[in-house]
């Protein structure tokens, strides 16, 4: 056979070795093993499913865009294909699941350890801990692992693919702590990671619950006007502009009418955050156990021309 043939045919053979089978859930090349039994595919299942009710868990606690997110990122989830893997430079370093650069981008290639973390989950069941919590914390686990995977191929061009570790974990650590994860064997693999790519883990923001409006006064308009004093720091906050920066208001108290004082009696805080950084507090108001107490007369002098559409009488 000549060289020419020869080169040929080895090219031919490599090419049938690593190019994925998108009808049968992607060619894993190191194992021969084509798509997922009848059980790991109601694991895989079963942990997006566990996603739909942490999106509603999220919409129910304050936090509609992170629920918004998360729907967007099930929807590409369900519509992915899965393969068996046991890449054994994966499997030596650890690996849950992987995608190959560059080819198989449908694909998330998933290991044996993927699967035992609900399967057979390794939390010690320490009351309260049970079985079935376990098993549920394992298929948040999961879902955490699909989530690393789809941020490596949720590029824009072929230039951006394969995004730093460092993000990827990040964004793993980030739902890990949003779906209440903050121990066990994947959140130990997630910080190691990040302290290997030095990235500080960035918790997420608390969440928006925007504070009841205090109850109707009967016998005098002082609840509305605390009422509209509440709206009106909302308003100052939000109209804060620096570079950079964000801006959100926490009442630690909400702010009610006390007819004795004839005062809006209440506490808040302004929290910050610097170029999508952590959040911090930027103003402490008083607090709870020693509330503010703002003359209703002066929060009418200050806000009423300033906000005239609220009701300050």
């Amino acid at each position: 056979m000549k060289r020419r043939e020869i080169l040929f045919t080895v090219a031919a053979l490599l090419v049938f070795i690593v190019l994925p089978s998108t009808g049968n859930g992607g060619l894993n090349p190191w194992d021969w093993k084509y798509g997922l039994t009848q059980e790991q595919q109601i694991i895989v299942r079963d942990c997006v499913l566990e996603g739909r009710a942490q999106v509603k868990a999220l919409s129910a606690g304050g936090r509609a865009k992170e629920a918004a997110e998360l729907e967007v990122i099930l929807k590409n989830l369900e519509g992915r294909t899965y393969s068996r893997t046991n890449n054994p430079f994966g499997y030596r370093a650890g690996a849950y699941a992987h995608v190959y650069s560059g080819i198989g981008l449908r694909t998330i290639h998933l290991y044996n350890s993927f699967f035992e973390l609900s399967r057979n989950p390794s939390r010690a069941l320490t009351p309260p801990m049970t079985k079935k919590e376990a098993e549920r914390i394992g298929r948040l686990e999961q879902l955490s692992l699909l989530i690393h995977e789809y941020w490596h191929t949720n590029y824009k061009s072929a230039f951006d693919f394969g995004r730093p570790e460092g993000e990827a974990y990040q964004t793993q650590y980030k739902w890990l702590r949003l779906f209440g994860v903050s121990d066990g064997e994947v959140m130990s693999v997630v910080k190691d990671q990040l302290a290997k790519n030095n990235v500080t883990p960035v918790e997420p923001p608390p969440p928006v619950v925007p504070p009841k409006p205090p109850a109707a006064d009967p016998k005098s308009n002082g609840a509305t006007i605390c009422a509209s004093y509440m709206a009106a720091l909302q308003r100052d906050v939000a109209a804060k502009k620096n570079p950079g920066a964000q801006y959100r208001l926490e009442f630690t108290r909400a702010y009610t009418y006390d007819a004795k004082t004839n005062s809006c009696v209440g506490s808040h805080k302004m929290w910050a955050s610097y170029n999508g950084g952590k959040w911090h507090e930027a103003l402490v108001y008083y607090s709870p156990d020693k509330p503010a107490h703002e003359s209703v007369g002066r929060i009418q002098g200050d806000y009423r021309k300033k906000y005239p559409d609220l009701k300050w009488q």
